[in-house]
């Protein structure tokens, strides 16, 4: 659609204006993406998202990631833009840490609100198997609250990978989160490709309610790494719809 090609050249151009900007820094690997989740039961609630990444490095073991994404969520029609930047140490070449800032603006109704997201994370990489976690604080107009998650990938002999993910967020009496299967793989030499199954989970006002859903995605590679170090951050990428 036109709207989709059109914030897909947003996302391309904040990926070339970040190059730009920071030229004295090395580009290293970044991604841009989009994908699609629904839940089995419901099709209305889903969730489509477009995001992208770029990091540049400042010598070798220090560097910065930037992220710009976009969620649009379809039975309740909210929608979310988040920028968000990491500051990362590379303590060796498998092992890295990070530290990050996301701002998450949100229109529901009419309305608008913004969350600021701080926390840590890490990832290390061990032969054939990657695991990568974070921990975060998360900041609202009306409340604060947690957010964190856990993923571990293993790539198999025909280098399909398979992941296992899970992510939780505890902000404004809204508990909520996923557990979710992946498979991903090259279609190409730059294009990677995923589908996922997976469970949300949500308690609000002391209803808690439990589905299935299913996913699926791409993302660009780009840069010598092939990608960012790290994930983006934010609440609405958590749930698959809403």
């Amino acid at each position: 659609s036109s709207a989709m090609k059109t914030l897909l050249g947003i996302l391309l151009g904040a990926v070339i204006a970040s190059a730009s900007a920071l030229k004295a820094g090395e580009f290293t690997g970044g991604s841009i993406g989009v994908s699609y989740s629904a839940f089995t039961q419901d099709g209305d609630f889903d969730h489509l998202s477009l995001e992208g990444s770029a990091e540049f490095a400042f010598g070798r073991q220090f560097s910065g990631q930037f992220d710009v994404g976009s969620d649009r969520f379809g039975a309740s029609d909210l929608e979310a833009l988040t920028l968000g930047v990491h500051g990362i140490y590379h303590l060796t070449d498998v092992t890295s840490l990070g530290a990050f800032y996301t701002r998450e603006d949100v229109e529901f109704q009419g309305a608008s609100s913004d969350v600021n997201i701080y926390g840590v994370e890490a990832r290390h990489d061990a032969g054939q198997l990657s695991f990568a976690g974070f921990l975060g604080y998360a900041e609202t107009q009306v409340d604060d609250g947690g957010v964190w998650g856990l993923a571990t990938r293993y790539t198999m002999a025909n280098d399909i990978g398979v992941s296992g993910l899970y992510e939780h967020i505890d902000v404004n009496g809204l508990e909520g989160g996923k557990v979710a299967l992946r498979l991903d793989g090259d279609v190409s030499a730059n294009l990677n490709m995923f589908v996922e199954v997976g469970s949300a989970k949500a308690r609000a006002f002391g209803v808690w309610d439990s589905e299935p859903y299913v996913g699926l995605g791409g993302k660009l590679l780009l840069g010598p790494n092939r990608g960012a170090t790290f994930e983006r951050r934010g609440l609405s990428r958590v749930l698959p719809g809403l």
